[in-house]
């Protein structure tokens, strides 16, 4: 039980891979526009990597550390054929939309970085909860920042209009996605520093 708490405390909050590393920041800025795109991102992202981490964690250690990272990425390159293909059908828009940042997936740093700093030092049982925690992680942020997004953006709420009489469709662009997610980051972290402020006066 303390395994599962302590994963999910570090992938959820603490250590979440786009509010705390930063990592995919760009993509998610870039493409995480509305609630149809954050689906394709969380579909195409989670997939991706967690099967080429899954089957990376198979490959013998002895490799050298330069030929694991190239083995990691073509296995990621392999996994994307088929998810590509199921998304062609399920996401036709979004694929276009997203251009050479689907495809660019293939090489996010938690696939070919995280998992030579965390994930392949722990046994498998560990680094299987963990990654799924990790992954969940950034799924949340996704959907939260892109249903606010699109609601402050184009008023709307998966394409459905709602009653907001002012809008911003600027912030839609990526000039106003990192400044929107710089005050999301903001605010994330103001909300840490007091869970920890309380944490230590209970303790």
């Amino acid at each position: 039980m303390k395994l599962m708490d302590s994963s999910v405390l570090k992938a959820l909050y603490e250590k979440n891979i786009v509010l705390v590393s930063g990592m995919i920041v760009t993509t998610v800025i870039v493409c995480a526009t509305t609630i149809k795109s954050a689906l394709f991102l969380i579909y195409a992202f989670s997939t991706i990597t967690f099967l080429s981490i899954m089957i990376a964690s198979f490959l013998p250690r002895k490799i050298v550390f330069t030929l694991r990272i190239i083995l990691y990425t073509l296995i990621a390159s392999l996994v994307y054929v088929p998810v590509a293909m199921l998304a062609q059908h399920i996401f036709n828009t979004e694929v276009v939309q997203f251009g050479m940042y689907f495809p660019l997936l293939i090489v996010n740093a938690m696939l070919v970085s995280q998992t030579e700093v965390d994930y392949f030092r722990i046994s498998k049982p560990k680094m299987l909860c963990s990654v799924i925690f990790y992954i969940l992680g950034f799924d949340i942020v996704v959907m939260i920042f892109s249903f606010i997004r699109e609601m402050i953006s184009f008023g709307t709420v998966n394409g459905n209009i709602v009653g907001i009489s002012l809008s911003t469709e600027s912030l839609s662009k990526p000039f106003g996605g990192f400044i929107l997610f710089g005050l999301f980051m903001a605010m994330f972290r103001f909300i840490m520093n007091i869970i920890k402020s309380w944490k230590a006066k209970s303790e």
